[in-house]
């Protein structure tokens, strides 16, 4: 990269020129480079950065844009009930594909950043995987599916959501302890679990915890979801965490569900969320007990 490239003559100019000065302080002359390279370094990233953060930016500002002008269409569809709910949700799903499609263009010109720093190119892989992801355009998103950072709780479980449809576990392999424990460890699923769950805490690793919970309930793994679950609710203290394993603990795991997650749960596909029932707006008749006309 030539960020790093820059970095290190920099760093041989600080030591050649630190030499010229004490020939015979060979130890301040690598002391002097190391710190002529990380000075180099600090200088040429903080130099591209500003014109990334622009594009970034842009990226944010067009999503801000979507989610006020989301808003303000629920707020007219509420205002003014008995519309047909059905075709409004379509006409949000457009309008979020749209503009989502926008700010995935606009990635684009991000790309001249990554021969600077190769972080950069992972930053933007992490962002188109995780939009397309959010407008069902899944096939695109699995191009980034291993190119991308796992530090946002919200893109581990995109993530493990992904592969788990992409890459179901043998089940043949679950039936006894030696074949499951290695079958388990080597399932993608998991290894995208294991790096999720070791960059967050607390509140933040809920999600993660209860999706991958649930992969294990619907495989037949009750007690593999049982240890998790525990470890679960002894990390994070969420009370539907501790629903659940109730639930597990009383042999009840046809019961778990995240659904009080509402939306963050139903945004992974993993199960379609329950159809609202249309209100029914009943009529008074006048105060004679007539039909009203």
């Amino acid at each position: 990269m030539i960020s790093i490239f820059i970095s290190l003559i920099g760093g041989i100019l600080c030591g050649t020129l630190y030499s010229l000065t004490d020939k015979d302080a060979s130890f301040g002359i690598y002391f002097c480079g190391i710190i002529g390279t990380a000075i180099t370094f600090y200088i040429v990233n903080k130099w591209k950065q500003k014109p990334l953060n622009v594009v970034m930016q842009r990226v944010q500002g067009r999503l801000m844009q979507l989610q006020e002008a989301q808003q303000k269409k629920v707020n007219h569809f509420q205002s003014r009930p008995g519309g047909n709910q059905a075709a409004f949700m379509k006409g949000l799903e457009k309008m979020q594909k749209e503009a989502t499609g926008e700010a995935i263009e606009m990635l684009k010109d991000a790309e001249p950043f990554y021969k600077w720093n190769f972080l950069i190119e992972k930053q933007v892989n992490t962002m188109r995987f995780q939009l397309n992801f959010q407008i069902k355009n899944l096939e695109e998103a699995d191009k980034y599916i291993d190119k991308i950072w796992l530090m946002d709780p919200s893109v581990a479980t995109m993530k493990m959501a992904r592969l788990y449809k992409k890459d179901p576990i043998d089940r043949s392999l679950l039936k006894d302890a030696a074949s499951k424990k290695k079958a388990l460890k080597n399932w993608s699923v998991t290894k995208a679990f294991n790096k999720g769950i070791g960059r967050v805490k607390g509140a933040n690793a809920v999600l993660i915890y209860s999706t991958y919970c649930w992969m294990l309930v619907k495989l037949g793994l009750v007690d593999e979801a049982l240890a998790l679950m525990t470890e679960a609710h002894k990390k994070t203290g969420d009370d539907i965490v501790a629903q659940n394993l109730d639930r597990l603990r009383n042999d009840k795991p046809n019961s778990y569900s995240n659904a009080k997650y509402g939306e963050r749960w139903y945004a992974l596909y993993l199960e379609e969320p329950p159809k609202q029932k249309p209100k029914v707006v009943r009529q008074k008749g006048n105060r004679q007990g007539g039909r009203p006309f």
